[in-house]
This record gives structure tokens, sequence and C-alpha cells, in this order.
């Protein structure tokens, strides 16, 4: 179903949004006054879930690639062979060349920590 260079929800066209509910459809069913409400729902979730799909992604090839004892330093061109399953290499390459970057890797250590500072729990801030 990854067919795109997405990087984020917003990058995801609606098209491809649609193709993803109806994907979710074959699962649920409910009645057809629902869509609407249901789809404003699962869209919430899935844009929240987004980024947090790609750090699954990056970090179990970081465990892949770790355990071929590969060194990764501050450089993520060697976890290239360690794609999941459910990404195509032709949008793999690209999500790897855009994490490499220094502009992503600032944002990436900004927002860590800024979750650092949070108080409370994750569920708590708003």
């Amino acid at each position: 179903m990854w067919s795109g260079l997405w990087q984020g929800w917003k990058d995801v066209p609606s098209h491809h949004r649609k193709r993803l509910f109806e994907r979710f459809q074959q699962y649920y069913r409910w009645e057809d006054k629902s869509e609407s409400l249901i789809y404003s729902c699962w869209e919430k979730c899935i844009k929240g879930k987004f980024h947090d799909l790609l750090k699954r992604a990056r970090d179990k090839a970081k465990t892949l690639a770790d355990q071929e004892d590969i060194e990764l330093g501050n450089d993520l061109t060697p976890i290239l062979p360690f794609k999941p399953l459910w990404i195509s290499q032709e949008y793999w390459e690209p999500l790897v060349e855009a994490w490499n970057t220094d502009s992503w890797k600032g944002k990436s250590s900004q927002n860590s920590k800024n979750r650092g500072k949070a108080i409370g729990g994750r569920h708590t801030h708003g």
C-alpha cells in the first residue's frame, strides 16, 4: 500500500488516502450515515501515527544493521539493505537519503529535546 515518497501524512495525496481508507473498510463495517465521521476519525488516527510508523521502520533497519555488525555512526546509508517489506526500494532509498540530511537530523534532534522537556504523561500535553 506504500506507493509514494511520503515523509508525513501531508505528503500523501488524497487519492492515496482514499485507497488506504478503502483498504481499512475491508476489515470493518458501519452504517452509511457514519461514513464521514469514521473517515475523519480514521484520518486523525493515521495522521498521528504516521511519523511513528516511519520511526519504527528506521529503528528496525538500524537494529538489523547492528546485528550484522555494521557501524552506523551519523550516516544512515548502511540501513539501505534493511528496508521493511511494505516499502519498495524505490521509496526506501529517498527516505533514507532524506533522513541523512543535516536539516532532517537537526529537526529530529530538536524534537527529541522537546519531548524530553515535557512534564507529565504523553497523553496529558493537550
